[in-house]
């Protein structure tokens, strides 16, 4: 069994394997949580990444395990990274296209990941990465519209019918940051469809609920895509040992 673990911004996410199977998806938000689970779910084989830094708690588990892998851009992967400074580059962003890959392999493939921050990633037919976009999420601009201005309320995402015309200040927030970000996630995909034949979109992240029916354009939804990246790193690296 492989255990693959994503540390992002506010949470952290697990995916137990029996090979390239799924086997469970959990979510944690505390440290004694995540690593009390890790310790007891049975798991030989482990790989971690994370978007800031490690915990020392995170770091001393990983030893326990045979081999484990710590995520970056010098890890060995089964794709080339043509990223200019792949040093800066997440390494979500990096098991999002791997994920990618394995379930449209031979396809030109966009990923949307619609987190904190909307990230836009390309990986060719020859399993070429090259880079994407970065924007601000969702929670971000109403976050900012609320800092930023002195009348505006901080308000809560709903994942409802909304107009587009906003009939009151909330609405008018929902209406603007909703329909905009689904105008711009449309316009990104119609630009990449021109360019590359045989597109493959595929949307992930926590947000993606709030635009998979709002989307136009042919998208797969893989909420587990970044775990099924990691999952398939360590698969990779194993075979080479």
């Amino acid at each position: 069994m492989n255990i693959a673990i994503d540390v992002g911004n506010s949470s952290a996410k697990t995916g137990l394997f029996k090979g390239h199977e799924l086997v469970s998806a959990n979510k944690f938000v505390t440290n004694s949580e995540l690593i009390d689970y890790v310790t007891d779910c049975g798991a030989e084989s482990l790989i971690i990444s994370s978007v800031g830094s490690k915990s020392d708690e995170l770091l001393a588990l990983s030893k326990s395990f045979t081999s484990p892998i710590i995520l970056d851009y010098r890890t060995p992967l089964p794709i080339t990274l043509r990223y200019e400074s792949a040093e800066t580059l997440g390494v979500d962003r990096i098991a999002a296209v791997v994920g990618a890959w394995q379930k449209y392999e031979r396809a030109n493939c966009l990923v949307i990941d619609m987190g904190t921050a909307i990230t836009y990633d390309f990986i060719d037919n020859e399993a070429n990465y090259w880079g994407g976009g970065i924007t601000a999420g969702v929670k971000m601009k109403t976050t900012a519209l609320h800092n930023y201005t002195e009348s505006l309320p901080l308000i809560e995402l709903k994942d409802a019918k909304i107009d587009l015309i906003g009939r009151s200040t909330t609405d008018s927030i929902l209406s603007g940051v909703i329909n905009g970000t689904a105008a711009e996630v449309e316009g990104i995909i119609s630009e990449y469809a021109d360019k590359y034949e045989n597109l493959r979109v595929i949307l992930t992240g926590g947000d993606s609920q709030y635009f998979e029916r709002r989307i136009k354009a042919p998208i797969f939804v893989a909420q587990n895509l970044v775990l099924e990246g990691l999952n398939a790193i360590l698969t990779y690296n194993a075979q080479d040992r």
